[in-house]
């Protein structure tokens, strides 16, 4: 994606890297960059990890996103009690 008045201009805000199937699964920006691990065994494929340098958040979905936790690279996942973010209405 690129912003500015003109072509001459513009700069790159953001690049995004897909799957074979169309799913977006990196982001990149000035700021860094981002990974997302999708689950496509669900009817609408949903992001179960992000990872973006050091930090990982992972998901857990139902009918709604029923979980976040947060932590370092490579704690997310395994201990996803640690940092847990509690959802509205769950």
């Amino acid at each position: 994606m690129r912003r500015g008045p003109t072509q001459g201009t513009a700069t790159t805000v953001a690049s995004y890297g897909y799957d074979g199937d169309g799913q977006r699964i990196r982001k990149t920006t000035p700021g860094g960059s981002a990974r997302y691990l999708i689950d496509p065994t669900t009817e609408w494929p949903q992001v179960v990890l992000e990872s973006a340098g050091a930090q990982a958040t992972a998901y857990v979905w139902g009918e709604v996103l029923r979980q976040q936790a947060r932590g370092s690279a490579g704690t997310a996942a395994t201990a996803p009690t640690d940092n847990v973010i509690p959802l509205a209405g769950t």
